[in-house]
Formats: structure tokens, C-alpha cells, sequence
């Protein structure tokens, strides 16, 4: 995969979890937590626009038919049935019945976004990019804290 394929990549996984959490916001009746959720899917909107603007840098491109993202290893993280459903799978999120089996979905997709930055950060050549990756890698660590903390006051 280029570059270019990474960061389509990513905003297809961004676009699916601001669906999941839009969505999911809806079914939730406590205020605080419908809040929470409903800023984990501006924060997904927000990475998507930044994935855009990623996917807009010219100067990055040029790594596009280069070598150096040789290091990256997308078969660590999925296998090819797993990326091949993720790809075919579209932009639809649905919502489980029970917010325990939702929080268990969301924290596996907030862990699958973990693996994949962590990827993509260490593949990247210092700079902008990098930058940008790493900072929404931070984020979507905190996603999957917060999603954890629900669980365990669920359980």
C-alpha cells in the first residue's frame, strides 16, 4: 500500500466510527455519558478532516513512489479478510442492543485505530505528518480509556 492508500484507509475507519458514535449517542438516555459520546464523534469527524488534510499535502505525496513507508505492515494488524471486510463493509455502523456489547465494539475499533496510527507513526519520516499521526494516535488512546471506564462501571 502507498500513502495514499494509508490515509484513505484511515478516513474510511474515521467515517465509521463518527457513524458508530453519532448513532450510538442516540440510544443513550444518561446525558453525561450521550455527551461523552457524542464528543467521540466530533473528535472522529475531526480526524477525518485531518486525514483530508493529510491526504491533500503535496510535499507528502512525493512519498507515494518512494520507499519509505516500506516499514509499515498493515498484516501485523489485520489480516487481508479482516482489511477486505473493513473495505467492503461501507460507511453503515450498527448498533448493538446492549450498551455492554456496544462499549465492547467500540473499544475493539478504538484498539484496531491504536494499531494501525502506531503503524503508520513509526513508517512516516520525521515531520508534519508525523506529528499529526502521533497526536491523533494520543487521542484515540483516550477514546479507548474513557470507553474502558464505562465498561468497568458497567460491570
Amino acid at each position: 500500500m502507498n500513502l495514499t492508500e494509508l490515509l484513505r484507509l484511515a478516513i474510511l475507519i474515521e467515517e465509521k466510527g463518527y457513524l458508530f458514535y453519532s448513532k450510538l449517542s442516540g440510544q443513550i438516555r444518561d446525558q453525561h455519558i450521550r455527551q461523552t459520546i457524542e464528543k467521540l464523534a466530533d473528535d472522529e469527524k475531526t480526524h477525518v478532516k485531518q486525514f483530508k488534510t493529510l491526504l491533500g499535502d503535496v510535499s507528502l505525496m512525493q512519498l507515494n513512489n518512494r520507499g519509505d513507508l516500506e516499514k509499515f505492515n498493515l498484516s501485523r494488524i489485520w489480516s487481508e479478510e479482516a482489511l477486505n471486510n473493513l473495505k467492503a463493509a461501507g460507511p453503515q455502523a450498527e448498533i448493538p442492543q446492549s450498551w455492554n456489547e456496544a462499549l465492547q465494539l467500540g473499544i475493539q475499533a478504538e484498539k484496531d485505530s491504536i494499531l494501525f496510527y502506531h503503524e503508520l507513526f513509526y513508517a512516516l519520516p520525521e515531520g508534519s505528518a508525523k506529528s499529526a499521526v502521533g497526536k491523533l494516535l494520543k487521542e484515540e488512546e483516550m477514546h479507548l480509556l474513557e470507553l474502558r471506564a464505562y465498561l468497568e462501571d458497567e460491570n
